[in-house]
């Protein structure tokens, strides 16, 4: 007697279930554009069914880039003084983003209003404070903080999605611009990102110690 196979029966689309699988095809093709054609093949629905849950392409893509600041929280572990709080924040932010670099190009850089943007900007600020930042000082210098940490990333993340040709060909370039070792890596994103960071702080330093310095908006 012939068996009869029940027919796979599709997921129900949510809000939750799209976002879930829009992040894990950025993680299986980190190098490519996400496309809602993908993701509804992905599903098992048609593309357009993803707008009963987000208005557009758009929407979406900033819930994926929040949700990237909340896995970031997630994993984060702070038990060191301001300074290494924000290395520390800063490494693991460009580990999760460089994951997903062709994400990371389009949504880091954005301001996504989601409460994962949210509750990281309310961390640094503590961590600025804590710091001994006063009044506006501290907004002032999170921002500052996460724009800078966010180009760098992006700067990587550009790289990281080239072809390989022309990686090679930039490897090249820079190898012969910046007069570097060719067995030294020429995009250097490691030692590069960790420069940045290390003179960044070195400069929030330096403001704090200076006994000149504002600490509120001259009224």
């Amino acid at each position: 007697m012939a068996t009869v196979t029940e027919p796979r029966s599709r997921p129900t689309l949510s809000r939750e279930l799209i976002r879930d699988t829009a992040l894990r095809l950025t993680l299986e093709q980190p190098n490519v554009a996400l496309t809602l054609a993908r993701l509804g093949n992905e599903l098992e629905a048609d593309p357009t069914a993803v707008y009963r849950h987000f208005r557009n392409r758009n929407e979406l893509m900033l819930e994926l880039g929040d949700h990237l600041f909340t896995q970031i929280l997630d994993q984060l572990e702070l038990d060191g003084g301001w300074d290494e709080s924000l290395e520390t924040i800063a490494r693991l932010t460009r580990d999760v983003m460089l994951q997903r670099p062709a994400l990371a190009t389009e949504v880091a850089t954005r301001a996504t209003g989601g409460p994962g943007e949210r509750a990281s900007v309310e961390l640094v600020n503590s961590i600025m404070e804590a710091a001994g930042f006063e009044g506006r000082a501290i907004a002032d210098n999170t921002r500052a903080f996460g724009e800078l940490l966010l180009a760098i990333v992006v700067s990587a993340a550009s790289y990281l999605i080239l072809p390989t040709t022309t990686r090679s060909t930039d490897d090249v370039v820079v190898r012969n611009l910046y007069d570097l070792d060719p067995s030294r890596p020429a995009d250097a994103i490691d030692e590069v990102f960790d420069l940045v960071i290390a003179t960044y702080i070195a400069g929030l330093r330096s403001t704090l110690s200076d006994p000149t310095r504002p600490t509120e908006e001259p009224t």
